[in-house]
């Protein structure tokens, strides 16, 4: 197992979504600002969020927002199970 990163608690972020025809109007911007907000004005030292690896549309939007890699997790059965070789992790402070 890697490292799970610094300790302290965590505001974590469990999915984020939203519909075709709202995509690539700043939506998810504006929804992640406001959640960050949230887990400063509740005291947590990080945030957390999880990708499917291979969504990058998703991936580059949280690292627009800050968020650094933190860890993976892939299986050979993933692909056939969920469609995509795992996930991943990514952090930022708050």
């Amino acid at each position: 197992m890697e490292d799970p990163g610094p300790p302290g608690p965590r505001w974590v972020i469990e999915n984020v979504a939203t519909r075709p025809e709202m995509r690539r109007k700043g939506l998810v911007d504006a929804l992640l600002h406001q959640l960050l907000g949230h887990g400063r004005e509740r005291v947590f030292e990080y945030v957390q969020i999880s990708v499917f690896i291979e969504n990058e549309r998703a991936r580059s939007a949280y690292v627009k927002a800050g968020f650094e890699p933190l860890t993976e997790q892939r299986s050979d059965e993933w692909p056939g199970e969920i469609g995509c070789p795992g996930t991943e992790m990514l952090l930022q402070p708050l």
